[in-house]
């Protein structure tokens, strides 16, 4: 015996979770919803015994949400409510009553107990203990750290988005054979056996002719189309995108008789009025609101649920032969699909909007369930209708993102802005907007990290030619990056991702370029490009460092060649030599000198080139002591302690800015060079040379903990975000498996830890590196005053 299904709607989580899995654990089949539209959804699907609804919700309230799914589902309501024992209040139930509402009241707060008592008097008891005893059932897994039920959260139904492709409607099976979707199963299998006979002997088969095809099918498409009809669900999923009758005999339904014979537009015109019959269905609502006894009241809803499944119905075939056309359009002229299509925004504005709505008529989704029950095959089970109506909206605009992104790349950002707007303004959650489009860019995102990747190997390889491959590579980036910015933009973590990687990419290829050349204004202009790619905080900081350092060494290059231009002795020009200033130099003239004059001025000129040369040398080492470098800080938050024992408590968040490895911008271990004049230097250039090893094998260690952190780090993204899901499907009602929680939680809260620690260990040694690092340039500054002194 199946557990009796009860429906819980508040908007207060704790409440709502509280009352959840109290009777879950009472052996009822508990669903819930935090708004009032979310439980008119949820109730064409679970077909409630017992609404338990708070009567004040956001939006529509809990007493029309209340009046309306116990009409619809001939189901009894139990308001809690701080209002229960309220004067007015009971008038209200007193009207309810009246119209036919079969409804009471619990006031809260209140105990447990008195909740699953009124339960048990309005619905019964789910008589679990004798179900169970004889194994029929499993008994509800709970635990000492939850009491949430075990089984898995839905998610996608993977079958429905492989099935919805550009070449949806030309794949599909009944257009393929010319069957109509009220074909019977025994008829299907009788016309499958005489076309698969056919295609044998002849290798190809004549089908029914339809208003949707150029060209009769090869012999494979037919195979291909046969061998879905014979899977239930793959059945099931062609019946949905092909044209379903709105009365019960298809063959005299006026629409499909209308297309049959071509006349697609007549056909359209049935729907459109059908979809429109707002007036009439209202009339009917009046009558039921009007009628003055039960018996008349459900005579009446007869006509009024089969007017409702009719215009559900034309919604849905609408939204197929506007999808259709759209599509048709898009393959340019590579589809099968004869049919026409003047305008394909309009086809595309039209086929969205319709989904939108069939996605919320109840009405289609309680036909589909019924169809399921019709088809009677163990290997289909009526949850399909669920997972059909919870991964429509993705399969939807994940078509529409594949179209965009097509046209954003190839620079036709007009037809980009249109699939974007379409999706956009669609009425689908901005939630399944964002899933599809960044599903949809994943691929784009793994091809820029490979640019990326190749990038930096080749600036490494050759440092010289760096500053060249980073020019090229902001070259190649601007597709991917216009691409992002145009379908996500600013704020969304993976359009802001990108452009971090370009500019850390970018940033780690210039510091091998500049520390190999000292070309340090050459650089300039290339870091302030990365400075405006940039997006976290702490690259920006590592870039804004590294930018001041560079500006540093270009002032300190050129007041070098101002000195040296300074410092040159005037020279008087009569020859016609010319020097590399374009002036015509002069020897010096000795002309009426005597020898020992000659002498003086020779040793006069020896001795300033020697002061050149030092002063050049001096300078050199200079410049060398400032190399690219970066030294963010880490910022670091506690971590999670173990004491959590329930899935209830939500995982505290870890965040932590890594600083960066030796091989993404540690500081350049500093160089030097020059003669050696005495035993002092050499003493002291030995302890430099010394310094400088210690400081590679810490670049050696931060690189290393740096990916150790980076690899975690990720780890402790995807834990999270699975705890977070799994929450908000407790929240909205899903079944949740407990034990899977508490594992990943543990693994969660290790994984912080280690992190922590690995941050810590990292910025250590980084306060270690920097503290060297200095000393080493002290070092080094001492080496050139002394070489100066001499």
């Amino acid at each position: 015996m199946p557990k009796k299904p009860v429906l819980v709607a508040d908007p207060d989580p704790s409440v709502l979770e509280r009352v959840m899995v109290l009777l879950a654990a009472d052996g009822f089949a508990v669903r819930g919803a935090s708004t009032s539209t979310e439980a008119i959804d949820r109730a064409h699907i679970a077909h409630p015994e017992l609404l338990i609804i708070n009567p004040v919700m956001p939006g529509l309230s809990g007493v029309q949400a209340a009046i309306q799914i116990s009409r619809d589902e001939r189901c009894k309501v139990i308001f809690l409510t701080e209002l229960a024992k309220d004067a007015d209040f009971r008038e209200v139930l007193r009207g309810l009553r009246q119209q036919g509402c079969d409804c009471s009241a619990v006031n809260i707060p209140c105990e447990d107990s008195e909740i699953i008592a009124q339960v048990h008097h309005e619905i019964g008891s789910p008589k679990f203990e004798i179900e169970n005893a004889k194994g029929l059932l499993d008994p509800p897994i709970a635990s000492e750290t939850s009491s949430r039920a075990s089984s898995a959260p839905v998610g996608d139904y993977q079958a429905l988005l492989d099935l919805v492709s550009p070449r949806l409607y030309d794949h599909n099976a009944f257009r393929l054979t010319g069957l109509s979707v009220h074909t019977s199963l025994r008829e299907i299998s009788k016309v499958t056996e005489r076309l698969e006979m056919i295609a044998k002997g002849f290798g190809a088969a004549e089908v029914a002719p339809n208003s949707f095809s150029n060209t009769p099918p090869t012999a494979e498409e037919l195979r291909a189309g046969l061998q879905c009809l014979k899977s239930p669900e793959q059945r099931l999923l062609h019946e949905f995108f092909w044209f379903w009758p709105t009365t019960d005999d298809g063959n005299s339904d006026p629409a499909i008789v209308a297309m049959n014979a071509g006349e697609i537009t007549r056909a359209e015109r049935v729907w459109g009025e059908l979809a429109d019959g707002q007036q009439e269905l209202e009339k009917l609502l009046a009558q039921i609101d009007a009628a003055r006894s039960s018996h008349e009241r459900n005579e009446l809803l007869k006509p009024k649920k089969d007017l409702e499944r009719k215009t559900a119905i034309a919604i849905h075939n609408l939204a197929i032969l506007n999808h259709m056309r759209a599509l048709s359009r898009a393959a340019n002229g590579s589809s099968k699909l004869s049919i026409q299509c003047a305008d394909p925004t309009v086809a595309w504005k039209a086929s969205v909007s319709y989904w939108s709505k069939l996605h919320k008529k109840h009405e289609f989704w309680d036909a589909l369930a019924e169809r399921i029950r019709g088809i009677n095959d163990p290997r289909l089970g009526i949850e399909t209708a669920e997972m059909i109506w919870r991964s429509l909206p993705l399969a939807i605009v994940l078509l529409n993102a594949e179209f965009a992104i097509a046209a954003a790349e190839s620079g036709d950002f007009e037809q980009a802005s249109i699939q974007k707007q379409l999706v956009d303004h669609s009425g689908f959650e901005k939630t399944s907007i964002s899933d599809a489009f960044r599903r949809k860019l994943a691929p784009l995102k793994q091809e820029l990290e490979r640019l990326c990747d190749s990038t930096r190997e080749q600036a490494l390889e050759t440092p010289e030619n760096a500053l060249e491959i980073v020019r090229q590579f902001f070259q190649a980036k601007k597709k991917y990056l216009q691409t992002f910015n145009y379908l996500l933009g600013l704020g969304d973590p993976v359009r802001d991702s990108s452009h971090d990687l370009v500019a850390d990419s970018a940033r780690a290829c210039l510091v091998a370029y500049l520390n190999k050349t000292e070309n340090w204004e050459a650089g300039l202009p290339l870091f302030e490009e990365c400075l405006t790619l940039a997006n976290s905080n702490s690259l920006r900081s590592r870039l804004e460092e590294d930018y001041e350092t560079l500006t540093r060494n270009v002032a300190g290059q050129r007041a070098t060649r101002r000195t040296q231009a300074t410092a040159a002795p005037p020279r008087q020009s009569t020859g016609p030599q010319q020097s590399s200033y374009g002036r015509p130099p002069v020897p010096v003239s000795t002309t009426g000198l005597t020898p020992a004059g000659r002498k003086a001025v020779f040793g006069l000129v020896a001795l300033f080139v020697v002061f050149i040369i030092i002063a050049i040398a001096n300078s050199n080492n200079s410049s060398n002591t400032s190399p690219v470098q970066s030294t963010p800080a880490t910022t670091l938050t506690s971590p999670l302690t173990d004491t959590e024992t329930s899935p209830d408590a939500q995982p505290s968040p870890v965040t932590s800015t890594s600083a960066p490895g030796a091989n993404e911008g540690s500081p350049s271990v500093p160089q030097i060079g020059g003669p050696v004049p005495s035993t002092e230097l050499s003493q002291l250039k030995a302890e430099i040379e010394d310094s400088q090893n210690r400081l590679r094998q810490f670049e050696a260690e931060l690189s290393d903990d740096k990916g150790r952190i980076d690899e975690l780090s990720s780890q402790i993204d995807a834990s999270e975000a699975t705890l977070q899901q799994m929450k908000r499907d407790h929240d909205l009602g899903e079944d949740v498996d407990a034990d899977s929680y508490e594992n990943i939680r543990r693994q969660h809260n290790a994984d912080v830890e280690t992190h922590n620690q690995l941050v810590q260990e990292y910025n250590s040694t980084l306060r270690s590196y920097k503290l060297l690092l200095s000393t080493t340039n002290e070092e080094i500054d001492r080496y050139n005053a002394l070489l100066r002194s001499q």
